[in-house]
């Protein structure tokens, strides 16, 4: 397997949590890079909850990221 699988996630509600949460249990496969939620505080929040580096307010600006 050539890497990881970098994970950018759109929202930050409680499917977003679930998904972040799933990713956890496989590290080696998968990483959550990024969230993108309007709400920034919500996004922080679940970025600072699992660790993810980076917060957008805008998914379409998160999805410009090569990494991703």
């Amino acid at each position: 397997m050539p890497g990881k699988v970098k994970v950018g996630i759109i929202g930050s509600g409680f499917e977003a949590d679930i998904h972040a949460s799933a990713f956890k249990i496989m590290p080696e496969e998968a990483e959550v890079v990024a969230v993108a939620s309007p709400g920034a505080g919500h996004a922080a929040h679940l970025a600072k909850k699992f660790g993810i580096p980076r917060v957008f307010t805008d998914y379409r600006e998160m999805l410009k990221s090569r990494d991703i």
